[in-house]
């Protein structure tokens, strides 16, 4: 894991939107992922920052620490919608 977290920091964009569908497969066993996939809700490609929230979401509650972000982007088209489910998972554990 600790391979796809610095992948997330790399200038490859194919790369990052790899790195993070696989850390969201990981589900709640990427908690470590959580600081690199909030910062990755930043990144220039909204395939990568897409791909973050899912991440997040698929974590679940061990990504608490990404709420504020999420809801950062809940009125932001297209990513809001996932932002929003993401963090009804987060919260609720579903």
């Amino acid at each position: 894991m600790p391979s796809l977290v610095a992948t997330l920091k790399g200038d490859d964009p194919i790369a990052r939107l790899s790195a993070v569908k696989a850390l969201g497969r990981f589900g709640p066993m990427a908690e470590q992922a959580v600081p690199a996939l909030i910062a990755a809700l930043d990144d220039e490609l909204e395939a990568v920052r897409e791909g973050a929230v899912l991440a997040l979401a698929m974590i679940g509650p061990a990504a608490k620490d990404a709420l504020p972000a999420l809801k950062a982007l809940q009125e932001e088209l297209p990513i809001g919608f996932h932002a929003k489910d993401a963090i009804r998972r987060i919260v609720l554990g579903e």
